[in-house]
């Protein structure tokens, strides 16, 4: 799958966002991986012994530096990623941040070599998930989806006219839109099922291939699907919430049990 640059010009924001997803093949492709990663996670990087776990990992890293040269100009090669877990106070792991520019917001994710990573001046979170990971048990629906939304996923018919499983795409979609509000630093995995996003659209059930944007409830995100609904993600940002200035100084402090831009971690991003 080749890199694509999504459109968030259609944001209806101001500020800048700027994402991308693809395959880490397609991302680890143009450099030399090791040079881009931070020395902070490189134990974690040396423990991991699937080579495609190593892939994805190093490929989400190189990519939000890419997006983030985007955003600010800087050239990716000079850019540092660290992470701070405010739950647990370490570093090393947790929410991710620029050291020179506190103020942006960062997020990435991978799975099963499908990497995508986002950087703005507003809060953001993204989640991208493959739908063949997604099980179809209903005890999983069930941690997932709220009353409304179980009601809905009762409502749909088995597979759509291609054979897909919509059943399991309802609660693939609505977990990667979670998961993004997650890395936003809004919810928990522990308390997804009290998260409402049942009236959001599910423009699953109508197209394949897209990128559009949904609104609804404390939220609007950007809902993507790649490869005849194969892999899901979801870009999530807050509903009415303010551009930040970009900063030119560089800041390093990270006061006890904050992240430098104020949000919770959960612990989500790795």
């Amino acid at each position: 799958m080749p890199l694509v640059w999504l459109d968030c010009s259609a944001i209806p924001k101001s500020g800048r966002a700027h994402a991308a997803i693809g395959s880490s093949v397609s991302v680890l492709a143009a450099v030399k991986g090791f040079e881009f990663l931070d020395a902070g996670v490189r134990h974690r990087f040396d423990t991991l012994r699937r080579e495609a776990d190593r892939q994805d990992f190093l490929a989400a890293r190189v990519l939000a530096k890419f997006v983030m040269s985007k955003v600010t100009g800087l050239p990716p090669a000079i850019v540092s990623i660290e992470q701070f877990c405010v739950d647990c106070n370490r570093a090393g792991h947790g929410k991710p941040f620029f050291p020179s520019h506190p103020e942006l917001s960062v997020s990435w994710s991978h799975q099963n070599g499908i990497v995508m990573a986002a950087v703005s001046t507003f809060d953001i979170g993204v989640d991208v998930e493959t739908l063949s990971s997604i099980p179809v048990e209903p005890d999983f629906a069930e941690n997932v989806l709220s009353d409304t939304e179980l009601t809905i996923l009762n409502k749909l018919p088995a597979a759509s006219f291609d054979g897909t499983n919509l059943k399991q795409l309802y609660v693939a979609r609505q977990w990667v839109r979670k998961e993004a509000i997650v890395k936003l630093g809004d919810c928990s995995l522990d308390n997804l099922s009290m998260l409402d996003l049942g009236q959001l659209e599910f423009p699953d059930f109508y197209f394949d291939t897209f990128h559009r944007i949904s609104s609804g409830c404390d939220y609007e995100m950007i809902d993507i699907s790649i490869a005849n609904r194969a892999c899901l993600g979801a870009l999530v940002w807050r509903t009415g919430t303010h551009d930040i200035s970009l900063t030119t100084t560089k800041e390093n402090a990270i006061h006890e049990n904050q992240h430098p831009n104020g949000r919770r971690s959960n612990c989500r991003s790795v």
